[in-house]
């Protein structure tokens, strides 16, 4: 019943025509109710209005109740419906973070051969590489990319934001008894000029407004990672569900074509003066995701886990350029680990550990519908 409301629901939003926002919470909401901004609005028309009165008066439509995995039912604090034009994005609001209703489909995902038609700035960037920029490309390609294969993704929630791996919320009093040699290195942050003060998987120090956000690390294996997210009911995505949240199933390097975009303002390749990057902008799907090569993601494959989304700045700290420093930004680039990634001196190096390096190492997660 739900998958008809839901395709009527999209079928509508090409009709409405402008944005809207609205909040449902745990009781059911009756059509008598709808605030009144919606129920004013003359661009409705008799079935748009008939849609809200039905999304209003079914139960299940109010979300706490839908069981979106085996292990639990997902608990939010609102639910909020944007349609901008013809595509609408569901939005779920749980604590501190943000969840988007991301559509199930059959799709091909990977990336094989080379890319058509790259432009003279790439290809002179990789001639830096070999006589031959095609082949090393091809060849570079074939050894960090995942092969071409069709699968099926179902329905999921997804986290739209980061969250940081071994660093967690404190305050004074817990600061004092972690380290006590830590409130010195407090005060002296408190009365500089720096906004930020990270002490090597220690502490970390943030001015915000008059206010010092403390974080402190404490060590997370993956497998300490993956059973804390079961006991809340949530998962990693699987690389086959990343590759998809991240690119939609595009048969290109990057979601936008087969080439860097030099008209992009880029993290750390900036042409403007200003902070606003444009890989940093919520994809299709709503979803911060793939916009920094240091920000490694944790993603699931099989037993064990890749890292997607960058390769901790490896390309670009060894000075490989633009292109092949956001390349690890494609959907299909994937980074492997030996036990754990580890950054010295500014580049990746493999220590034979099973901890998570809260730095480099991310993680966003997601709740399968229907499983």
């Amino acid at each position: 019943m739900i998958f008809y409301i839901v395709s009527a629901f999209f079928w509508c939003s090409s009709i409405i025509g402008f944005q809207y926002s609205w909040y449902c919470c745990s009781n059911f909401v009756p059509f008598a109710e709808t605030p009144d901004f919606i129920k004013s609005l003359t661009t409705f028309s008799k079935e748009t209005l008939w849609l809200y009165k039905a999304l209003f008066k079914y139960s299940w439509f109010n979300l706490l109740s839908l069981p979106y995995s085996s292990s639990t039912s997902f608990p939010y604090d609102k639910v909020s419906i944007f349609v901008y034009l013809s595509s609408p994005e569901w939005s779920f609001k749980y604590k501190e973070s943000e969840f988007v209703f991301v559509p199930g489909d059959t799709i091909t995902l990977g990336y094989e051969g080379l890319p058509k038609n790259l432009s003279d700035e790439s290809l002179e960037q990789l001639k830096y590489f070999s006589e031959n920029p095609n082949e090393f490309l091809e060849e570079y390609i074939k050894d960090n990319f995942s092969k071409l294969r069709k699968v099926t993704i179902n329905p999921m929630l997804v986290e739209r934001d980061l969250q940081t791996v071994a660093w967690r919320k404190s305050n004074l009093e817990e600061l004092k008894d972690f380290d006590s040699d830590l409130l010195k290195d407090y005060n002296e942050f408190k009365s500089s000029d720096y906004n930020r003060l990270t002490l090597d998987e220690t502490a970390r120090f943030t001015k915000v407004g008059n206010d010092i956000e403390i974080e402190l690390y404490d060590d997370i294996s993956y497998e300490e990672l993956c059973e804390n997210l079961k006991e809340e009911g949530f998962s990693l995505a699987s690389l086959d569900e990343w590759e998809y949240l991240c690119g939609g199933g595009c048969r290109t390097l990057f979601p936008w074509g087969d080439d860097l975009d030099y008209n992009m303002n880029l993290l750390y390749f900036s042409k403007k003066d200003n902070d606003k990057y444009d890989l940093e902008e919520p994809n299709f799907f709503g979803l911060s995701i793939a916009y920094d090569p240091y920000k490694m993601e944790i993603v699931e494959d099989d037993d064990d886990y890749v890292f997607k989304g960058g390769d901790g700045g490896c390309n670009i700290c060894g000075g490989y350029g633009d292109f092949l420093g956001y390349l690890p930004c494609s959907p299909y680039y994937t980074q492997e680990h030996m036990n754990s990634i580890n950054i010295l001196d500014d580049c990746i190096v493999n220590e034979y550990d099973d901890e998570l390096d809260g730095d480099f190492n991310f993680y966003r997660r997601i709740i399968r519908i229907g499983e």
